[in-house]
């Protein structure tokens, strides 16, 4: 008999919540270093973003284009370059034929200003294709040809690619090919320095002929001699073209 007391506790045990560290709690040392970890991996992917973000904006604000010759040409991306009413614009010189006169004849025009020649070139392209403006020229193109792309490798070497309408429509004969050829290549040579030489495709791809007479597995240069000496003489001197007729 005890008397009525309680057993003894076993030996080496104590009461709960006596003596011991007992289970350690959540929010104790490893959850301490467990929040700092969270907390510095938070920051790292802070800084990180952020300068991600920074690069990013960096690049959205300018487009960089390398020239021949090396040198990058810096174009601010919020000022829109080929938006009519709001582009500078430059006088350029397309070539066509004229009736009763075996060379090309020039008439001036106006594109927009971009920073890229490839971009500028398309726009000559189309001022072909829209056909002449004066009278007796005869247009070198025929008016449903599309247009496809232009490219310009590091080299000034031009590629003007043309839908198959420009072969499926063309009139054909030696003249008319010959016209056709050298209005596209002295169009672009003349205007921009940076292109050395022109090469026509078709669908992306070299033929053979335009109409079973001219090679255009090749590039041609600028010949200015293909020019009706009369016009070339006037636009040499910076007054009106004036033709042989």
């Amino acid at each position: 008999m005890n008397g009525g007391r309680p057993p003894a506790p076993p030996s080496g045990s104590e009461p709960p919540g006596l003596g011991g560290p007992g289970p350690e709690p959540p929010d104790g040392p490893r959850g301490a270093r467990q929040g700092r970890r969270t907390l510095i991996l938070t920051a790292i992917l802070l800084v990180v973003a952020g300068v991600w973000a920074y690069q990013r904006q960096q690049r959205s604000r300018a487009a960089l284009q390398a020239p021949p010759g090396g040198q990058a040409i810096i174009v601010d991306a919020e000022e829109p370059l080929a938006e009519p009413g709001r582009s500078a614009e430059r006088q350029v010189v397309v070539f066509f034929s004229r009736e009763g006169t075996e060379g090309l004849v020039p008439e001036k025009r106006r594109i927009y200003v971009t920073a890229s020649i490839p971009d500028q070139a398309r726009q000559v392209i189309e001022e072909l294709i829209r056909g002449p403006r004066r009278t007796l020229n005869v247009p070198v193109l025929p008016r449903e040809t599309s247009l496809r792309q232009v490219y310009l490798d590091g080299e000034g070497h031009a590629y003007v690619d043309f839908g198959a309408d420009l072969i499926s429509r063309h009139p054909g004969g030696s003249q008319a090919e010959s016209a056709t050829l050298f209005a596209v290549v002295n169009s672009l040579a003349y205007n921009f320095p940076e292109i050395k030489s022109v090469q026509i495709l078709i669908e992306g791809e070299e033929r053979e002929t335009l109409a079973g007479h001219l090679d255009l597995g090749r590039r041609y240069y600028r010949d200015l001699s293909r020019v009706d000496p009369p016009a070339l003489e006037s636009l040499q001197a910076g007054e009106e073209p004036i033709a042989s007729r």
